[in-house]
């Protein structure tokens, strides 16, 4: 009897031995296929194959370089699916940006910042880091650490703009978060209600930016609150110039309304209000249609939202993965064609699914804030009736004098133009109305 249990022990042991070794074999496997591919200049098709080494593996050694540049090939969202217990076996810098990456997603900010301070400044993904450490220094009101993350993140972002060598579209990535980081400190001074220095700030950003059409609803709220409504809607009526409605606010109409209320203009409140109520019913019906069919939807909503910076490098990066390709089709000493012809098909599915998640968020949140939108609007249309009737009671008549330059101060580089609708390129975001307030004991604006 002993002896048959010995047998067995010994049969159970050759089992698992033979087992572990096939399972080296395949991680090894991969590790060279991945090796020699990399060598000759592919990489996009390599995503599946650093996924399944992420999983089985407890090291990449010198992959992790590769795993790096894929992060900026590609974007995170491609590893962050994977179990935090495959990415937490491994030490480093760019498994620590995916962590820190995916708990800052979650919300998880305290254990998010543990990993995205691991990233050293001789990083590509340094910059990256120091901008979400920037924002999550701001989210607890840690102004001066944010500030100290933002200005790194633009100072490191400006210079790897410079130093990549990879696929063009990657240093304009480093371009837009150079930007974002610009305009991050510019809403820090904002939020601490350093109205006049962030106004400074925001002026520094390029118009030529990607980012630059987002900030203008920040300029105008800013304006606002500094009673500044002339130029509140100056900066508004920048969003109807063709080349910019695609990034128009939800939020735009129910601030030009109160900029007229402000100023007792209540027809125009009436105006923007009626004239939304009606546009809106039928941008949420095309939004709810991206919902249903995020890629096959034709609107003007889909067209709006697809020119969200985000999908730019979105696509960019499956432009890159059909340009691998070719390569792959013409290069017969790679060894691997056809399992990575395979990889590429995985990598274009997992690349369409991000891209339609993205837009049913945006949808999302466009829906959201339209209805919040509406929802402000109808407070101050009765805001506006139960002035108006106030007034009728009191026997008062509500005009004044409309778009007079006396209200308007301007230094020798500003001018005055009629504005029968025309849009100057250099001069977007720099109009300012001229209408006088019609409130009473009020001063002229």
């Amino acid at each position: 009897m002993r002896l048959k249990n010995l047998f067995y022990s010994r049969y159970i042991y050759l089992i698992l031995a033979f087992l572990n070794s096939t399972a080296n074999t395949k991680t090894l496997s991969i590790s060279e296929k991945i090796s020699r591919s990399y060598s000759k200049g592919i990489k996009i098709s390599l995503v599946p194959w650093m996924k399944e080494r992420l999983h089985e593996s407890n090291s990449l050694n010198e992959q992790y370089n590769l795993l790096q540049e894929l992060i900026l090939l590609v974007g995170s969202q491609h590893f962050e699916l994977l179990a935090d217990s495959d990415l937490k076996k491994h030490r480093s810098e760019p498994v620590a940006y995916i962590l820190g990456k995916k708990l800052f997603n979650k919300g998880l900010y305290y254990e998010a910042e543990k990993y995205l301070e691991i990233i050293r400044k001789s990083s590509s993904l340094y910059p990256h880091a120091q901008y979400i450490l920037g924002i999550i220094s701001v989210t607890s009101k840690n102004y001066a650490r944010a500030d100290n993350h933002f200005s790194k993140c633009f100072d490191e972002g400006n210079q790897w703009m410079s130093d990549y060598s990879g696929p063009p579209y990657v240093n304009k990535q480093f371009k837009m978060l150079k930007d974002l980081c610009q305009v991050a400190k510019a809403r820090s001074y904002y939020g601490q209600g350093k109205l006049l220095t962030s106004e400074l700030k925001f002026m520094e950003l390029d118009k030529r930016s990607r980012v630059w059409p987002a900030i203008l609803i920040d300029e105008a709220w800013m304006h606002f609150y500094l009673g500044n409504y002339n130029r509140t809607l100056g900066k508004i009526v920048t969003y109807n110039a063709p080349q910019l409605q695609f990034s128009t606010h939800a939020d735009v109409s129910s601030l030009a309304s109160y900029s007229y209320l402000k100023m007792c203009l209540y027809d125009d409140v009436l105006k923007i209000s009626n004239k939304y109520e009606k546009s809106t019913i039928a941008e949420i019906e095309e939004l709810n249609e991206i919902r249903r069919s995020p890629y096959s939807s034709n609107t003007q909503s889909f067209n709006r939202l697809r020119k969200h910076p985000s999908f730019f490098f979105y696509n960019e990066s499956l432009r890159w993965a059909e340009i691998e390709v070719q390569r792959i089709r013409k290069d017969n000493s790679l060894g691997s064609e056809n399992e990575l012809l395979e990889n590429l098909d995985d990598f274009v599915d997992f690349q369409k699914n991000i891209i339609a998640r993205q837009m049913k968020r945006l949808a999302d949140k466009r829906i959201y804030d339209l209805r919040q939108t509406l929802e402000s609007l109808s407070y101050l249309k009765l805001e506006v009736l139960g002035r108006k009737k106030e007034s009728l009671y009191k026997g008062k008549e509500l005009k004044g004098v409309r778009g007079d330059v006396k209200y308007l101060k301007r230094n020798q580089k500003q001018y005055f133009w009629d504005f029968p609708g025309e849009f100057w390129a250099d001069e977007l975001g720099d109009y300012v109305f001229a209408l006088a307030s019609e409130c009473e004991n009020e001063k002229k604006l």
